[in-house]
């Protein structure tokens, strides 16, 4: 018994060489085992995808991987959200979320050769946005500013959001939100133009765009568009829009089309202001 403990510290003090021979093929059957690959050191593990990109009350499958040729291997995985195996095989296990509404990351897990590795899945729930709304605008003169405004609500992560507002098929502003919240919001944005002659016509547009590639879809919703008229300020031309009775006095609107401007006038004034718009029409310049 004594020269059996003098040989095995021996061969820990020593080499692997005067290890006793009856121990050697006991050895090489464990090395030799499925339990071999994880023994003394870890298995790789990791998920296809990698990241979890889901619509809220959405589901998804994931698959789980492991480096493990044990047969009696496992895994699975922790979350708040409802879960499901779909198939268990050795080294690769099918998972299933469904009605998922809690963002925090998922765990995963696996056992091989009695050693447990974990893994944090982010996961991403994202919300479509709703359409933009784009501002009115009214008829505009050449040369007058006016800022365009657009609002757009419900996306989220509002962080994968950029928000651009087009005059044709020129982006006229691209705003981004890196920083904000990963829930759903309501964000405005604002860009100022000059108006020219040549904008007579063309559309202006909003477009809401949420990119979550890639691993996940790439969600692009635009406004209704809004149509541009300029006109030139030296030739303007008043429109009677509007007649009503304020208070027992008869009272003429007409519309600035060029400045986009109303101007009311009492009924005395009107053959004045007919008069004026007549010699405007006809190029006069007397007064």
């Amino acid at each position: 018994m004594g020269s059996w403990r003098g040989s095995w510290r021996g061969s820990w003090r020593g080499s692997w060489r005067v290890l006793p021979a009856w121990a050697l093929p006991g050895l090489l059957l464990l090395l030799s085992g499925p339990w071999g690959s994880s023994l003394g050191s870890s298995f790789e593990l990791w998920t296809e995808p990698e990241v979890l990109v889901v619509e809220h009350g959405g589901s998804l499958r994931l698959t789980l991987r492991a480096t493990c040729n044990d047969s009696a291997g496992s895994g699975g995985m922790e979350t708040a959200n409802s879960k499901r195996v779909v198939s268990d095989r050795p080294g690769e296990v099918e998972l299933e979320l469904f009605n998922v509404t809690e963002g925090r990351p998922v765990q995963v897990y696996y056992t091989c050769g009695g050693r447990r590795e974990r893994r944090d899945v982010r996961l991403v729930i994202y919300h479509v946005p709703e359409r933009p709304e784009l501002a009115e605008v009214p008829p505009l003169a050449a040369g007058q500013p006016w800022e365009l405004l657009c609002a757009v609500a419900g996306a989220a992560p509002v962080r994968n959001l950029t928000v651009r507002l087009r005059r044709g098929r020129r982006v006229l502003s691209a705003r981004s939100f890196e920083g904000a919240g990963a829930g759903p919001g309501r964000v405005r944005v604002s860009h100022g133009l000059t108006a020219a002659a040549q904008d007579d016509g063309q559309n202006v547009t909003c477009e809401a765009q949420l990119d979550l590639s890639p691993f996940g879809p790439n969600i692009s919703v635009t406004s209704e568009p809004r149509t541009l008229r300029v006109r030139d300020p030296s030739s303007p031309l008043l429109v009677p829009v509007l007649v009503a009775v304020l208070g027992g006095v008869s009272v003429l609107c007409v519309l600035g089309v060029s400045y986009g401007i109303y101007h009311c006038k009492t009924k005395k004034q009107e053959y004045r202001l007919r008069k004026l718009q007549r010699r405007r029409l006809e190029g006069g310049t007397r007064r």
